[in-house]
């Protein structure tokens, strides 16, 4: 079973990259670590520069999402971009 996991962020303040950061380090210590993780950012979130340790990961997908103000949108569109079973 394929494990997908995504996660919007909206800022681009060093709060975000330690959040971002965080998540990582926590999805990589999981005892079954997912096979996909996307990150959409969106709004400010565009301009968040992730450090290359995560980016450089295989089963980290990184998209960039037009500004909507609808968070339901962008989980829908995370959601969809996501190949996992789960």
């Amino acid at each position: 079973m394929k494990i997908s996991i995504f996660t919007p962020v909206h800022r681009s303040d060093q709060a975000a990259v330690e959040y971002v950061q965080a998540a990582f380090v926590s999805l990589r210590r999981q005892d079954t670590p997912p096979h996909e993780w996307v990150i959409l950012l969106n709004g400010d979130g565009l301009k968040l520069k992730l450090p290359s340790t995560i980016l450089s990961t295989s089963w980290v997908k990184v998209l960039s999402a037009d500004h909507t103000g609808n968070i339901g949108r962008l989980k829908q569109q995370a959601a969809y971009t996501c190949t996992g079973d789960v």
